[in-house]
């Protein structure tokens, strides 16, 4: 999840200060943060964004962060065009695992250790686990790819090539009519 390029927005969680029964909190992302990251996920807008999280140590310098993410975004309808609201909720659950010991295991060694039906264990840098990043990306990858309103509808007539209806056209006949006789 965590990238080697500067987050948009940070929030970093240091790993020596997290108590052994753990901690949670909320983090609210202001207004400047989110104009970044809505140019950033091409979207109108992001009105609100709230991560409330839990994190617990695991042993073997290991945390699970878990929590929910709600965002409030203006998506553009790729039908219309048009603005479009939308809710993003999302649930997080993660391991973070210190980097030297990620480094080293291979790709079946994750297969073996780690549980297929969840997310690869992301890596602790420098003591640090960034909550924010976990949020941006969580807010990334919750977003609609293609959203369209639900009335929107695409009206088109295949057939249809200069005007003119021919019942049989193929994708190409179109360039037929470039071509110079």
């Amino acid at each position: 999840m965590t990238s080697d390029r500067q987050a948009v927005f940070s929030s970093p969680l240091l790993v020596d200060r997290i108590p052994d029964q753990g901690t949670s909190g909320r983090i609210v992302v202001q207004e400047d943060e989110r104009q970044a990251m809505a140019k950033i996920m091409d979207v109108q807008a992001v009105h609100g964004l709230a991560f409330d999280f839990e994190v617990k140590p695991i042993g073997k310098g290991r945390y699970r962060v878990k929590g929910r993410l709600e965002a409030s975004v203006t998506q553009t309808c790729v039908v219309t065009l048009e603005p479009l609201d939308r809710q993003v909720v999302e649930d997080v659950d993660l391991e973070f695992w210190p980097e030297t010991e990620l480094a080293s295991l291979s790709e079946t060694d994750l297969e073996k250790t780690f549980d297929p039906d969840r997310d690869d264990p992301e890596a602790i840098r420098d003591g640090v686990i960034d909550l924010g990043v976990v949020a941006y990306e969580t807010l990334a990858t919750g977003l609609d790819p293609y959203p369209r309103k639900p009335d929107a509808a695409f009206e088109w007539n295949g057939d249809e090539i200069s005007g003119e209806e021919t019942p049989d056209a193929g994708p190409f006949d179109v360039l037929r009519t470039l071509k110079p006789d």
